[in-house]
C-alpha cells in the first residue's frame, strides 16, 4: 500500500472530523497526480510508468502509472496547495477540482481523462 491508499484515509477521515473551513487533505492517485503535474506543467508528484493494467493501453501502450513511496509529506502538501489554488482561481470548492481530475473511473474516460492520457509524458 502507498500514497494513493493512505491519502484516501486522509481524504474520507479527515472530512468526518474536519472543522468548517479548515484544511483539509485530497486524494494522491494516478489521475489527481498526472492532472496536477500537467497543469503545473513540471513533476510535483514522482510516478512510476508502465503499470501492468491491460485496460490503461493505447496501441498496447501501457498507459498506467502510480504515485510512488518517493512522495513525502512536502510533496503531498505541494499537491493539496496545488488543489486549493485551482480551486480559487476557478471560484469553486476544491473538492469539484478533483473530482475534475478523476474524470470518470474504470472504461468511463471522461474528457479530462483522455486530455491527461493524450499530452501526459
Amino acid at each position: 500500500m502507498g500514497p494513493a491508499f493512505f491519502t484516501k484515509l486522509i481524504y474520507f477521515f479527515g472530512r468526518c472530523a474536519a472543522k468548517p473551513d479548515s484544511p483539509f487533505g485530497y486524494i494522491m492517485d494516478q489521475w489527481s497526480a498526472r492532472s496536477v503535474n500537467l497543469l503545473a506543467g513540471e513533476k510535483v508528484v514522482a510516478l512510476s510508468s508502465g503499470m501492468h493494467w491491460p485496460k490503461v493501453q493505447v496501441d498496447g501502450v501501457r498507459l498506467g502509472k502510480a504515485v510512488t513511496a518517493q512522495n513525502g509529506p512536502e510533496i503531498y502538501e505541494a499537491f493539496c496547495q496545488f488543489i486549493d489554488c485551482l480551486a480559487s482561481k476557478f471560484e469553486c470548492a476544491p473538492d469539484f477540482v478533483e473530482e475534475v481530475m478523476f474524470s470518470h473511473g474504470g472504461n468511463s474516460k471522461g474528457r479530462w481523462r483522455l486530455y491527461v492520457l493524450e499530452n501526459d509524458v
